[in-house]
């Protein structure tokens, strides 16, 4: 207003002169543009409640670092635009100047109400008539609800009586941001109405929660917690958009606390529809997705904080959408299966569905109203928790009639087959049983020592495809690693024992290599006199088949190395072990009719024979493709390039 002052003198001085009549007359026009863009909202002390949104003027600050005296400043007046919104929505995080000009040349109090908990800052800006200085008066969820001038969750601003300009700065982040005037004593009855509403809101998912714990501990029935649990989360997420969770925590983050439980909402909700509507007798594949879906939002739990808060939110309202539309899913799919539970869990989540759709109209138009101070999503979470609670006892119930009717079927089916047929078979029955089982058990004791005998011949794939096909099939493995171990001397041992010492001597080492091969996933290929051969990457795959086999050929040098100990100190002869590894692609397989047996072919198997010929004794000598594999693991010696038969110089490592 005081710039149209002004530009109404100056307009009056420029047409006193008639050269300049006509530039008065510009001027005036657009000071009465400027007017038209300046409303001044009207408090004629009637109303309860009056809707300002669409009055104000607008001002977005990009960088967020505009002050009071720029904004308020006669450069800044053309910079600000009417809203035209009925609800204030920006969808951006930028900093926003709303600015408001109120008459109220009557007695009344009026409140300024900006009804959106979830705002973390808000400046109200007004000033002092007599000294022109400017004041702040700081809202928001930040700001501790005991420091607020009005213990109300909503940021409230009182308006003296005057006709005066007032300032407001926010960040916005995407939220609605309704603008009202209220007459301060109407406002006071209105908290009250919104306390009672709370309060029973509190009492009723209280009672929900209460209730289906004392079925979970009476019934032991795990969907009851289940439930119980979703429930509270709905209730947390409620008491962040209506913002009465300030009530009893001051300094909550209203804003991620809303998205927080939504995103534990998911994940809870999803796997309650699937345990609660028994997805999986309903189709496999829906089944599948519901679990699959169910890992997403506990993944979401995680990254949903590489999100910008505006990120977060779109994202997370798809979430929600999504979700809702898969629990309709979920009801309709196992309603049309027979189960007239999930018809009723559609229509819950088709109710929410439109309560939470009103509550996006409500935000972005002002229409239609909460009902009793609830927003329509808290609306919709409480009739939900009310109607599944109603729906999770009728399940059990039904369950139970139904079970009881299938075993009342039952017992009359089986008394009636019962009597027809004890009179004819009752005796022959008897012997028959006893046949029956006596040659089962033969059967079962043949056949496990048959599996058992073929088990140890061959890995249990093979075998298995033996059985089933009569034949395997030769496999390729491009990743495996390959052992020889030998004894040195052995020939001299032979030579000065008994057959019967020299096998015991080789069956007590092989033995021992066989537990150890075992015990690192290992597949032993064979034994030929003293050598010893095995691999690993095969027959199932292994990303650590190298670090597996060196450790086990480390643990082979040492059983090895404490035999000899114990045979110097009890006199007698003692062999040592060598022992070479090769990493590699193998071909695997069973070749012949009689006798067949498990073997490995390639050019690692050869490769890794010429490691074990030129290793030492107690020593594990691995190929360049091996200490590729474990250099990160063993400490590996380098011995060079080493020739060897029918394979050239070959990189050597020994393994420490």
């Amino acid at each position: 207003m005081e710039i149209i002052v002004q530009l109404l003198t100056q307009w009056a001085t420029l047409a006193t002169s008639n050269t300049s009549r006509l530039v008065g007359i510009l001027c005036f026009c657009w000071g009465m543009t400027v007017l038209g863009q300046n409303p001044v909202i009207n408090w004629d002390g009637k109303q309860k409640v009056v809707d300002i949104a669409e009055q104000v003027l607008i001002l977005k600050d990009t960088s967020g670092r505009l002050k009071i005296e720029d904004v308020a400043s006669p450069q800044f007046a053309d910079r600000f635009t009417l809203s035209k919104q009925k609800v204030l929505s920006f969808n951006d995080e930028d900093y926003y100047w709303v600015k408001v000009q109120v008459r109220n040349e009557t007695a009344t109090q009026v409140l300024l109400e900006i009804a959106q908990p979830i705002l973390s800052r808000v400046d109200f800006y007004y000033q002092e008539p007599a000294t022109q200085k400017w004041h702040v008066v700081q809202e928001g969820f930040m700001t501790p609800i005991q420091q607020k001038a009005y213990k109300h969750q909503y940021q409230l601003f009182l308006l003296p009586p005057a006709v005066q300009t007032y300032y407001l700065r926010f960040q916005s982040l995407g939220l609605a941001v309704p603008l009202r005037l209220w007459n301060e004593n109407v406002y006071e009855e209105k908290i009250g109405t919104q306390r009672i509403v709370l309060g029973v809101f509190t009492g009723i998912m209280g009672f929900v929660v209460i209730l289906n714990l004392f079925f979970f501990f009476s019934l032991q029935k795990i969907a009851y917690a289940h439930y119980a649990v979703l429930v509270f989360i709905y209730y947390l997420t409620a008491s962040n958009v209506e913002g009465f969770l300030l009530y009893v925590h001051p300094k909550a983050d209203l804003f991620y606390g809303m998205f927080i439980t939504s995103i534990f909402n998911m994940p809870i909700g999803v796997s309650f529809a699937l345990l609660f509507l028994d997805i999986k007798k309903v189709s496999t594949r829906l089944y599948k997705i519901g679990w699959g879906l169910f890992v997403y939002y506990l993944t979401f739990i995680f990254w949903h904080r590489f999100l910008s808060p505006l990120s977060l939110a779109y994202v997370t309202n798809f979430h929600g959408l999504m979700v809702v539309l898969i629990m309709a899913t979920f009801g309709i799919q196992a309603g049309r299966k027979g189960n007239r539970i999930g018809y009723y869990f559609f229509v819950s989540y088709l109710l929410f569905f439109l309560l939470a759709a009103l509550d996006t109209k409500s935000k972005l138009t002002g229409t239609p109203t909460y009902i009793f101070d609830l927003s329509y999503v808290s609306l919709g979470f409480l009739t939900e928790a009310i109607t599944l609670s109603y729906l999770l006892t009728k399940r059990f119930e039904w369950e139970g009639q139904a079970v009881a009717q299938e075993r009342l079927k039952s017992q009359e089916l089986l008394l009636a087959q019962t009597r027809e047929n004890e009179r004819i078979v009752r005796e022959q029955n008897v012997i028959l049983e006893q046949k029956v089982a006596e040659r089962t058990r033969e059967l079962v004791i043949e056949k496990k020592k048959s599996d058992d005998l073929l088990l140890n011949i061959l890995p249990s794939d093979i075998a298995d495809e033996l059985k089933a096909t009569g034949r395997a099939k030769a496999r390729k493995y491009e990743s495996t690693s390959v052992l020889f171990a030998d004894f040195k001397d052995f020939t001299v041992f032979s030579q000065n024992q008994s057959a019967e010492k020299v096998v015991a001597e080789i069956d007590h080492c092989f033995r021992a290599f066989d537990r150890i091969v075992k015990n690192y996933g290992l597949e032993k290929i064979k034994t030929i006199g003293d050598a010893y051969m095995c691999a690993g990457g095969l027959p199932t795959p292994s990303d650590h088949h190298a670090q597996n086999i060196v450790q086990a050929a480390l643990e082979i040098c040492a059983f090895m190395k404490q035999l000899k100990a114990e045979k110097i100190k009890a006199g007698e002869l003692y062999f040592e072990v060598r022992v070479g590894i090769c990493s590699g692609p193998v071909v695997a397989g069973i070749v012949g009719i009689n006798k067949f047996a498990y073997d490995i072919w390639g050019d690692t198997v050869n490769t890794a024979a010429r490691m074990e010929q030129h290793s030492e004794p107690g020593k594990v000598n691995v190929s360049g493709s091996t200490y590729e594999l474990i250099k990160e693991t063993y400490n590996c010696i380098p011995r060079g390039k080493i020739a060897a038969k029918n394979k050239g110089e070959i990189e050597m490592y020994f393994v420490e």
